[in-house]
């Protein structure tokens, strides 16, 4: 998985979600996910992995940008640039989680508000878990 970009989730890393994309600090360093070319991107791997039914997917039959796996550890939302970029949720549990031995769960806040908003600027993810 060496052609995926990882980046550990902090919510104050994200400065906007728009109908254009996504801008994020990366390393101080403002970066830019465009959804436009994240469809194109999703398009052409729907179209030539393998992994679908499909090789006639266009672009004005998809509003997918990234695809999402809630349950893998870590949970990600890793969108379709080149190379991909992978956002990962952690949380450190809190007291009362580690008083029970129960998972920490912050980051599923985090997660279903990034799924949200990409889906308030009229884009999809795909749902792997």
């Amino acid at each position: 998985m060496n052609d995926v970009k990882r980046i550990r989730f902090e919510g104050n890393k994200i400065l906007s979600i728009t109908s254009d994309g996504l801008v994020y600090l990366d390393d101080q360093e403002e970066k830019f996910i465009d959804f436009k070319t994240c469809r194109r991107n999703w398009v052409q791997y729907v179209n030539h992995s393998g992994d679908f039914k499909t090789t006639g997917l266009s672009e004005r039959d998809t509003t997918c940008v990234a695809w999402r796996d809630f349950f893998s550890k870590p949970p990600y939302i890793e969108f379709f640039t080149q190379p991909r970029t992978r956002f990962e949720f952690f949380a450190p549990p809190t007291f009362f989680e580690r008083l029970l031995g129960r998972p920490a769960r912050g980051w599923v806040r985090d997660f279903i508000d990034m799924q949200l908003q990409i889906g308030s600027a009229g884009w999809a993810s795909f749902d792997l878990g």
